[in-house]
């Protein structure tokens, strides 16, 4: 797991409705919210992030986390949850440590 990364790009509703990330080189990765992130009960697509706010599909976020391959097999859950089946065409997951919205 690499956990240093600058992750940046377009949140996405992606197949399967899971959120997914869009880099600038138009790669999708399932995200992987931190603990306290609750999904928008108001209609909209995305989470709500504690002192950040609502994070919805169309929003460019700036990120600090890392890239993992997309797990095949359930992993130990304090690490993090396994990705729902119709969620998982792509190859890796971003890991979200902290979050914020890009201009």
């Amino acid at each position: 797991m690499h956990f240093l990364a600058a992750l940046r790009g377009e949140l996405r509703v992606g197949s399967g409705g899971c959120l997914v990330l869009r880099d600038a080189e138009m790669q999708s990765y399932v995200v992987v919210w931190p603990p306290g992130v609750t999904l928008l009960t108001d209609g909209r697509i995305g989470v709500r992030v504690p002192k950040v706010g609502a994070l919805t599909a169309g929003d460019r976020i700036s990120a600090g986390g890392g890239y993992e391959e997309l797990p095949t097999v359930a992993q130990p859950s304090d690490l993090y949850p396994l990705v729902p089946p119709e969620c998982n065409d792509v190859a890796a997951i971003a890991l979200v440590g902290s979050v914020g919205k890009s201009a």
